[in-house]
């Protein structure tokens, strides 16, 4: 793999924490916001999926619509030579 998943997980959760801090969401109320009468959210579920850095694509992209995030810039990977 080119990239360490371990340095990817990293990059994730610095950029969930800095769409957090800049939006002044908590968790709680991502998780409001992210609940359905079918479905309910918990905070300590995102927390836990935040640092083990285990969100799945959609819930990933779910959370930083909520935020406001509308764009995401990839880091730069060092390609083998």
């Amino acid at each position: 793999m080119l990239v360490e998943s371990n340095e990817i997980s990293d990059w994730l959760r610095r950029r969930i924490n800095t769409a957090r801090a800049e939006s002044g969401m908590s968790w709680s109320q991502i998780a409001e916001v992210l609940s359905t009468p079918e479905a309910v959210v918990s905070p300590s579920s995102l927390m836990s999926k935040h640092s083990r850095s285990s969100f799945t694509a959609v819930e990933l992209v779910a959370i930083l619509r909520v935020m406001g995030v509308s764009e995401v810039r990839l880091p730069e990977v060092q390609r083998a030579s």
